[in-house]
């Protein structure tokens, strides 16, 4: 913390290592694991995490007795993104916009470990996916994550690519990965076909400000419909409520 900052409570700071831990870890931590990585005693770490289980920033898994993030941190995020200029204008348009295109939007931000689903617009129509906020994606095979691969630039992405590839078993993966991420970067937006539903396609957007992506909108439809291309496709739909956010 620089000077400036004035003066704090440790322990919220102590605290915070312990929940930091856990963001970075992307799976749940024993106490030992957790209190290690916080710097503190098993002891004090079991305090800690004993108040923010009354709170819900964390939880417990009751058979292995490992401690995950609570729903708590979910709506402590919910409130950020909905409040913070330029995802409050995105998600004071989403409604109508996935209304008005018959598709489903989730608009994801780069979580712990992948891209993350934060918010979920459900169209006018029947769309038969099971997304919800917390849902997470690969880079590899979704458009969401391709938009993260082609966009942004964070050493968490390059990380999280570089696991993907190491555990990938098609011949050429990171090859074909490259081309598709080179065309993406041209034309704006991924396309995934069959993903991730059979029947459905997927198209993915980022929303930029000075050159960083901040977000992506994704929309999840009917293949058929998908798949048009032109003047009032919903691939230049997304383009054009991407670039106005």
């Amino acid at each position: 913390m620089s000077k400036s900052a004035g003066r704090g409570i440790q322990s919220i700071e102590v605290g915070n290592r312990l929940l930091v831990a856990l963001m970075r870890s992307g799976s749940p931590m024993m106490l030992r694991d957790l209190a290690q990585e916080a710097g503190i005693s098993a002891a004090q770490a079991h305090a800690y995490l004993a108040s923010f289980r009354r709170t819900e920033l964390v939880e417990q898994e009751p058979a292995s007795g490992r401690y995950i993030l609570g729903p708590a941190v979910n709506r402590l995020a919910s409130a950020r993104m909905a409040t913070f200029d330029p995802m409050s204008n995105i998600n004071a348009r989403a409604p109508d916009f996935a209304h008005s295109l018959g598709v489903m939007l989730a608009l994801l931000v780069w979580g712990p470990v992948a891209p993350t689903v934060y918010r979920v617009h459900d169209s006018s129509q029947s769309v038969n996916s099971n997304l919800r906020p917390g849902t997470t994606f690969n880079l590899l095979n979704s458009a969401a994550g391709r938009i993260f691969g082609a966009f942004d630039a964070s050493p968490a992405v390059a990380e999280r690519l570089a696991r993907e590839l190491a555990g990938a078993t098609a011949k050429g993966e990171e090859a074909a990965f490259d081309s598709a991420i080179a065309e993406i970067r041209k034309s704006g937006y991924a396309m995934m076909i069959e993903s991730p539903v059979p029947g459905l396609a997927s198209i993915a957007a980022p929303v930029l400000r000075d050159g960083d992506c901040i977000l992506v909108a994704m929309i999840i439809g009917p293949r058929a419909a998908m798949e048009v291309q032109g003047a009032g496709s919903p691939t230049e739909a997304l383009l054009d409520f991407t670039r106005g956010a």
